[in-house]
């Protein structure tokens, strides 16, 4: 085919379309290949052969959202995919791959995947997952999607501004495609929800700076109900999101279910959320978003640290052991609620969490017993190992006032202060206020002494701060 381009155009992070016709005057559209593979070497001749081969297997359909290639021609030096001619995907080449997505837009594409995944399992086809760069927004409620088996098979070679992408591709697979199990109907659902999700949201939601740490995620976290990220999805959408992004491949939706739910979405209008919901998760975002980051943040230092900290911990509990004298009780039968609660501060403050634990029961303050054995830890091992003199925990500005109106068989106290603590080589300082409630607890046979049974902790502001 000897063809003569008489126009481009570039779609979203660089993707290159050129306008072409042959000796007749026939239109086609070329996308431009791009490949990393130097021309010369065996491999990118093998792997042209590979592609045309995949290109030749998959009839082309009558109608709906796939676009096939005809296959791969030369122009000049360049080699690109053939296209048969649609005017909607000349004028809107643009917007393949960008973000901008509305919520409808959303929908739709989800439709569009929907259907191309039900051709594929007619043909006994399964693609390697969808992604949104591979999305153009037609209009008129139509949303083209681009071959997905094609796509992904170009990705780990594509070079230029779309090579960007490539992290953020690999993070699209499915828990059970890390562990090594093979691309089926539900693995591809899973693609589709992420690819609304992002396009829904503009986050993506799991951590993308380590491949270990997104493989990890992906297969421990639960992502956060969009509209934490974007409050204007509604319930329906959000709840099927979720459902496609479950771990376990027989928790998500069928295809069938999904496309009748995705439908349903779409002409109920059921994908927009009230003006009641979007206040509320307006609202709650940036905490619930502040509290996944500091859990991510603890992550990513223990995935950092154990090594030496496994190492060091067992000669610290021996240490601890034979040269500490007996503890002394200071909680007792004698000692009131106020000094309870002070000495459970003065347990945070001092990074002593059994003194944290003799004032507290059940889970309350699990969170300052946690993180003082952790830098208890940590602080004497970079003493011993780095000479480091400056405190692991700081409470500063700290208040304390009996509330109003508590009953004397469960007194509550409130709160506030400013706690910093070490997080890699910075501080992480947060603004807190919390609401104490303790109560008599059984201790030995015949005796009770005053615990914390509830701490209830709030948030307000954090921020980052050097050490030094």
């Amino acid at each position: 085919m000897e063809l003569k381009i008489t126009a481009a155009k570039t779609g979203g992070h660089g993707r290159k379309i050129c306008l072409a016709q042959d000796k007749a005057g026939k239109k086609y559209l070329l996308e431009a290949l791009e490949l990393t593979i130097p021309l010369r070497e065996r491999f990118f001749l093998e792997f042209l052969r590979d592609l045309r081969e995949m290109i030749r297997r998959l009839p082309a359909p009558h109608s709906g959202s796939l676009l096939t290639y005809l296959g791969i021609e030369k122009v000049g030096e360049e080699y690109f995919l053939v296209l048969p001619f649609q005017q909607e995907v000349w004028e809107y080449w643009p917007r393949l791959g960008t973000p901008g997505f509305t919520l409808k837009e959303v929908v739709e594409a989800g439709e569009a995947m929907g259907e191309v995944l039900r051709f594929f399992q007619e043909q006994n086809e399964y693609p390697q997952g969808f992604f949104y760069t591979d999305l153009i927004p037609l209009g008129a409620g139509k949303v083209g999607v681009l071959d997905p088996r094609v796509q992904a098979m170009l990705a780990p070679y594509r070079e230029g501004a779309h090579a960007c992408t490539r992290e953020l591709w690999e993070g699209f697979r499915p828990p059970e495609i890390i562990k090594d199990a093979q691309w089926d109907g539900k693995a591809n659902l899973y693609t589709i929800g992420l690819t609304m999700y992002y396009l829904a949201t503009g986050v993506y939601p799991f951590p993308l700076e380590r491949k270990a740490e997104t493989a990890a995620a992906i297969l421990k976290e639960d992502p956060l109900d969009p509209r934490y990220h974007q409050p204007e999805i509604g319930s329906g959408l959000a709840v099927l999101l979720q459902a496609l992004l479950a771990k376990e491949p027989a928790r998500r939706p069928g295809l069938q279910e999904f496309l009748t739910g995705i439908r349903e979405l779409y002409h109920q209008d059921r994908f927009l959320a009230t003006a009641g919901e979007e206040e509320r998760f307006a609202g709650e975002g940036e905490r619930v978003r502040r509290r996944l980051e500091q859990k991510r943040r603890a992550y990513r230092w223990w995935a950092k640290a154990k090594l030496p900290v496994l190492i060091i911990l067992p000669v610290l509990v021996i240490l601890c052991f034979f040269t500490r004298p007996g503890y002394e009780e200071v909680v007792t039968p004698e000692t009131t609620p106020e000094e309870v609660v002070a000495y459970f501060y003065e347990g945070l403050a001092g990074i002593d969490h059994m003194l944290l634990e003799q004032t507290v029961t059940g889970e309350a303050g699990r969170e300052y017993i946690n993180l003082t054995t952790m830098l208890h830890v940590i602080s004497k091992t970079r003493m011993l190992y780095e000479g480091v003199r400056f405190p692991f925990i700081i409470v500063e500005d700290l208040r304390i006032d009996p509330e109003e109106g508590s009953p004397a068989d469960r007194p509550s106290f409130r709160s506030s202060f400013r706690l910093k603590y070490i997080s890699g080589e910075e501080y992480t300082v947060q603004e807190r206020t919390e609401r104490l409630v303790l109560e008599r607890v059984k201790y030995g046979r015949k005796k009770y002494k005053w615990q914390i049974i509830e701490v209830q902790t709030e948030i307000h502001a954090e921020r980052k701060k050097p050490v030094l």
